[in-house]
């Protein structure tokens, strides 16, 4: 997981900074990247979310646009609940999970997540490599942050932990 970025978009609430921090830390990724996060993505309400996982709060980077978040990433997955062309070019989190070790633990890999409200927009899909979407009930197809964050990382861990084995 070292090779691992998780990059949040405009992060909106400071609860789900924590909560990413904390989901990270469950499946050993270290490296938390935030793209024009809110004011207090740092306060109370983060820390008391991330739990154990302060230090992965405390050492996030800040980043005042996409692609300096993903400069030095070899592959960048989007992660998306957008219906239409966006959609069917989408993998699974255990198909994005294979990407990730079909291309090797020396190639650096960040996962994209945009704001709670709204995800990424069209122009920060478009920079990204692939995509992939949680498959959900076509009457709630968006997740929560963290929640997200947490099924793509532990889809991560277990195909690492399988390649391992």
């Amino acid at each position: 997981m070292e090779n691992i970025s998780v990059v949040l978009v405009a992060p909106q609430g400071p609860l789900n900074v924590g909560a990413v921090c904390r989901v990270m830390a469950n499946f050993g990724a270290v490296d938390l990247r935030l793209v024009s996060p809110c004011a207090d993505y740092r306060g109370a309400d983060a820390r008391r979310m991330a739990l154990k996982a302060q230090p992965l709060l405390r050492s996030a980077r800040r980043y005042d646009d996409l692609d300096a978040a993903l400069a030095d990433r070899h592959l960048s997955i989007g992660a998306t609940a957008r219906q239409g062309k966006y959609r069917d070019a989408c993998l699974t989190p255990r198909q994005a999970a294979e990407t990730v070790v079909k291309a090797g633990p020396e190639k650096r890999v960040a996962l994209v997540l945009g704001r709670e409200d709204s995800g990424l927009t069209r122009g920060e899909i478009d920079r990204c490599d692939t995509l992939v979407t949680v498959p959900t009930a076509p009457g709630y197809p968006s997740l929560n942050l963290a929640q997200a964050a947490g099924i793509l990382l532990y889809e991560l861990h277990l195909a690492g932990e399988q390649r391992s084995s």
